[in-house]
């Protein structure tokens, strides 16, 4: 038999153990065919050189692959395939699908990846990632799925990949908190009232009372070619959990102290023109999220404020880069607890089925950094 008949081409981005894509690669071409009941496979040291890897690594696939049945190794004779017959279907490993829409990839959902990947290792599932613009078929409006026992996705803004995810057949995860995503996904989804509580605390320690809050808008084609900017469901969420917090804290909520813009430099320019030269100008704000967070910090360095000696600005931790580079204070959830609750929930699911459209909610904290500070003494004497 052909050499190449046991070469795999390994992904070695993807977080997964370089053995555990060797043990999924052979049990898919011994469960499909290729590799027939009674096949002898070379000897680990032929097939260690055909694979470019350590025989370690190769024994420790072949062990796995012996666990579930699928070969039989015995000291001194090679390996070979096990007769269908012998085969342990129930210790198949479940195949979870991550499913990637076709969106900007920003930073954050690279480290969430990871997380998923290792956490579906650790309780024994495999994973399939798949590029919504690299897999067949996604010009129609189904989402691949074949041979996926689970599938977990990534949030996107455009509505009609919510659309997609309801032709889905297989249990589901997303971490969205739209209303239009199914209702038989399960969610998690960041409960940012906790950060939200934690940053005011702070700002309020600080002498702080005018605080503000800065939502984002998304840019949508509308059916005619134009524009039009809409609110994120993720903003009007937060929006909420943010006078919510101003009201435990005992500071004013009103509704006008929150505001929307969209990712450009244009509109964060207009609104922090606006709050500036307002009559109560506010001396800290809360940003939807860190990338935003930089369009308002450099909107205002452009209207001759620094930051934190003039106004304090804390950001949202979706973009760890823009928060390292502006030293941004954050409110941020940890995305190795997502990953971990997403996977442990879709693992209870294949294990044990029962009630879908569960919630799962992980807690944000606040972060401190160089964007807050005290409120300035003129503002403080002012009052």
């Amino acid at each position: 038999m052909a050499k190449d008949v046991f070469t795999v081409p390994l992904n070695r981005k993807n977080g997964i153990p370089a053995y555990r894509q060797i043990q999924a690669e052979y049990r898919n071409r011994i469960m499909g065919g290729l590799y027939p009941e009674g096949m002898v496979f070379p000897s680990e040291g032929a097939m260690a050189k055909v694979l470019r890897m350590n025989k370690l690594t190769l024994r420790r696939a072949i062990r796995e692959l012996e666990k579930e049945g699928l070969v039989r190794k015995a000291r001194g004779r090679p390996t070979s395939v096990c007769q269908r017959s012998e085969w342990v279907q129930t210790q198949r490993r479940p195949v979870v699908s991550i499913l990637i829409p076709n969106d900007e990839f920003e930073p954050y959902k690279e480290e969430l990846l990871g997380h998923l990947c290792r956490h579906c290792v650790r309780l024994g599932m495999d994973v399939k990632v798949c590029l919504e613009a690299e897999a067949p078929g996604t010009s129609s409006q189904r989402l691949p799925q074949n041979g996926v026992d689970g599938i977990i996705s990534f949030p996107s803004s455009r509505p009609e990949y919510a659309a997609r995810l309801e032709n889905t057949t297989a249990p589901l995860l997303v971490f969205e908190m739209r209303e239009d995503i199914p209702s038989r996904a399960d969610r998690v989804v960041v409960d940012n009232l906790s950060g939200y509580r934690q940053a005011l605390e702070r700002l309020k320690a600080l002498g702080h009372s005018e605080i503000f809050y800065i939502g984002a808008l998304s840019k949508q084609k509308t059916a005619d070619g134009g524009i039009r900017f809409t609110m994120l469901h993720n903003t009007f969420l937060n929006t909420l959990f943010f006078r919510r917090a101003m009201e435990d804290a005992h500071l004013d909520s009103a509704p006008e102290r929150c505001l929307e813009i969209p990712f450009q430099q244009e509109g964060a320019d207009a609104v922090i023109h606006r709050l500036v030269t307002a009559r109560v100008r506010p001396t800290a704000l809360i940003v939807f999220n860190d990338e935003l967070a930089q369009f308002v910090v450099r909107a205002l360095e452009r209207s001759g404020l620094s930051v934190p000696g003039d106004i304090s600005v804390v950001g949202g931790g979706n973009f760890p880069d823009a928060a390292a580079s502006l030293k941004l204070a954050t409110v941020v959830a940890d995305r190795d607890e997502m990953a971990k609750a997403a996977v442990t929930r879709m693992h209870e699911r294949l294990k044990n089925g029962g009630l879908s459209g569960l919630v799962l909610e992980v807690p944000a904290r606040y972060v401190s950094g160089a964007s807050v500070g005290p409120v300035p003494s003129r503002q403080r004497a002012g009052r």
